[in-house]
């Protein structure tokens, strides 16, 4: 039967020192027909290449292998490392000690049966356990942004927020219930989700935010982009879909994020939204009557009343305010 150590010490001081140096001295690695040359599922007993009377005068057998009480082996290369990166080279082997008989045929062809097996189940961890090194990774990574970062299903159901959302978690600014993000700031849930179909089909959406503040307001930009099949964070969260990155100050959507929250808290009617957005644009009273068909006077009373709900004294303070 096989050498049994219970010294897992010694054990990894024998590994460390055939790997080191006696492992480019084995004689039953280095025959054509061992481990240096052959294929992959190839089994063999050592002393097929070399007899114990051989053995015992090599300088592997007499540094090493008398040291350990290494008689022969049966052994197995079970991956060959033919394709670089996806497993790495591994051999199995069982020794039997000085004294016990050696293999026979039929264990031979028990430990050859055994050869498919043992390389799927070797191929199958290596694949979860370069997922959990690649999704260590990604998790790593996102944590490290400063953006805020969400892995979300089609229907909102969060799978990871690193640390930045779930600090706007915490605010208030994103809502989630159950595990399910159902609003982020201004964006309510019918039109999130809408967002999040868009997306799942491959249409990426960019959607201006404000976050309301004790004072004043501040903006973001929400991107939401699909996960390729193929991709490694696919691969991490297999039943997400949806990558979901808020930029916070996102030049681009200032002006409209800072349009739609000067609308919802100052109340301001489809009318006055018009004539602010032609202003905003740097249009005169007389091109913005012109554009709406109406006359500058009516234009000017616009003015005034977006004077009043915004608080601002002058067109140019509520201008400067909607371009910070």
């Amino acid at each position: 039967m096989p050498v049994e150590w219970s010294d897992f010490s010694r054990i990894r001081r024998m590994k460390l020192e055939y790997t080191g140096h006696w492992g480019a001295q084995d004689p039953w690695a280095l025959h054509p027909l061992g481990h240096r040359r052959s294929a992959a599922g190839r089994c063999f007993v050592g002393s097929e290449f070399l007899p114990w009377k051989e053995l015992v005068r090599t300088d592997f057998y007499n540094g090493f292998g008398r040291r350990v009480g290494l008689k022969s082996v049966m052994s197995a290369l079970v991956e060959d490392s033919a394709r670089p990166g996806v497993v790495p080279m591994t051999k199995l082997a069982l020794f039997r000690e000085d004294g016990l008989p050696d293999f026979d045929a039929g264990q031979l062809r028990a430990f050859q049966a055994l050869q498919p097996a043992l390389r799927r189940a070797l191929h199958s961890y290596w694949v979860f356990e370069r997922l959990r090194l690649e999704g260590d990774a990604i998790e790593q990574t996102l944590e490290a942004m400063p953006s805020p970062v969400m892995v979300l299903r089609r229907d909102g159901t969060l799978h990871y927020a690193n640390r930045a959302a779930n600090a706007l978690k915490i605010s208030g600014v994103v809502h989630a219930s159950a595990g399910q993000v159902t609003r982020i700031a201004q964006v309510d849930q019918v039109r999130f989700q809408v967002s999040l179909g868009l997306a799942a089909i491959g249409l990426t959406q960019e959607v201006a935010l404000w976050l309301p503040q004790a004072v004043g307001f501040s903006t973001a930009a929400l991107h939401l982009t699909r996960m390729l099949p193929d991709s490694a964070m696919r691969k991490h969260w297999p039943q997400a879909e949806i990558l979901a990155v808020v930029q916070l100050g996102n030049a681009a959507l200032n002006k409209e994020a800072r349009m739609q929250a000067v609308t919802a808290r100052c109340r301001l009617t489809p009318a006055e939204v018009r004539v602010l957005k032609r202003l905003a644009n740097g249009d005169a009273a007389e091109t913005v009557a012109d554009a709406n068909q109406v006359g500058v006077s009516t234009v000017r009373t616009h003015i005034r009343h977006l004077l009043e709900k915004t608080h601002c004294r002058r067109m140019v303070d509520l201008l400067r305010m909607l371009g910070e």
